[in-house]
């Protein structure tokens, strides 16, 4: 599946959603995407990709004339720090501890 292809490249090329930038910040991978204005949660995503360093974007422009060559070099300079995924299991483990399940 899609996570296997994540943890098995390099860096990823795609366009910024929750569940590919997810799967790339936790398996640490460098992700190069283009804006998607048109998003509603476009700027949320694009502010979480600059804060955690992983990321570099490519114009629409750059993307469609296949001008990838800079951002590839730039995008393997990066290392981004793995994003913990185990928040549902840490939940769940305060709510057993309280009693709660």
């Amino acid at each position: 599946g899609f996570p296997a292809v994540v943890a098995a490249a390099d860096a990823e090329m795609a366009q910024p959603g929750y569940e590919t930038i997810g799967e790339c910040m936790t398996n640490d991978r460098t992700v190069l995407n283009y804006p998607r204005p048109e998003f509603a949660e476009y700027r949320v995503l694009r502010e979480g990709l600059d804060a955690w360093g992983g990321a570099v974007r490519l114009t629409r422009q750059d993307l469609l004339a296949c001008r990838w060559q800079n951002a590839l070099e730039q995008a393997f300079t990066l290392q981004p720090a793995r994003v913990d995924s185990t928040g549902a299991q840490k939940v769940a483990e305060q709510i057993r501890a309280k009693g709660g399940g």
